[in-house]
């Protein structure tokens, strides 16, 4: 259990404001002789009887209101956020915008700035502009560099759908989610598109 005396004494941020309080903290965590990482993780909520009383008393003639938070309690919102030093970037390459240019994907696994080494599968889904599917597989040419190509035979839109499946250096299974999109147009080479605004990531999704 983390309380604000607790978090002194671990040298976490505890913040007490007006309308918010939080604690802020990286993982692992030394608790006791331990370290604390993985797992559920459960958020104690409680208010101290005085200040419900005043609380209810502040409420004056508001039968309604009176009555929901005899009833129910206060109101409150619990937010919780993460953040992993295990990430996935991904690049789609191609030199021009005609039909039957090359694709070629290239995606990074890195934890805490390194590279992931031998430990993960990179697979794509991918969607042709015709609606049809095929599975690719990326190839670690470097340690946690992953590579594969494919033609773009037809005019239209082809989206990525990359998932990074593997063990973390702690030894934990993660996945991660990203998906590229590549326009190919008919004569693309004689318009004005900007490739690097063409090619973009639309999502990232990080599994633990």
């Amino acid at each position: 259990m983390i309380d604000p005396a607790m978090a002194a004494r671990l040298r976490l941020t505890y913040l007490l404001g007006t309308n918010m309080t939080y604690y802020r903290f990286t993982l692992p965590l030394q608790l006791g002789t331990k370290d604390v990482h993985s797992g559920n993780w459960n958020a104690v909520l409680e208010i101290q009887e005085h200040i419900f009383k005043r609380y209810l008393s502040n409420l004056g003639n508001d039968k309604i209101a009176f009555d929901r938070a005899i009833s129910h309690g206060i109101r409150y919102s619990l937010n919780i956020q993460a953040y992993s030093n295990l990430k996935l970037k991904a690049y789609l390459i191609q030199d021009n915008l005609e039909p039957g240019v090359i694709l070629t994907i290239r995606a990074v696994l890195t934890e805490s700035g390194l590279p992931l080494n031998g430990c993960a599968k990179v697979k794509i889904h991918l969607a042709r502009p015709d609606k049809t599917m095929t599975l690719l597989s990326l190839d670690e040419i470097e340690p946690g560099i992953f590579e594969n190509d494919t033609t773009a035979a037809m005019s239209g839109i082809y989206v990525f759908q990359l998932a990074a499946v593997g063990i973390s250096m702690r030894g934990l299974a993660f996945t991660r989610e990203l998906t590229l999109t590549a326009a190919v147009i008919g004569q693309g080479n004689d318009s004005n598109i900007d490739m690097n605004e063409q090619n973009h990531q639309s999502r990232n999704i990080a599994k633990n």
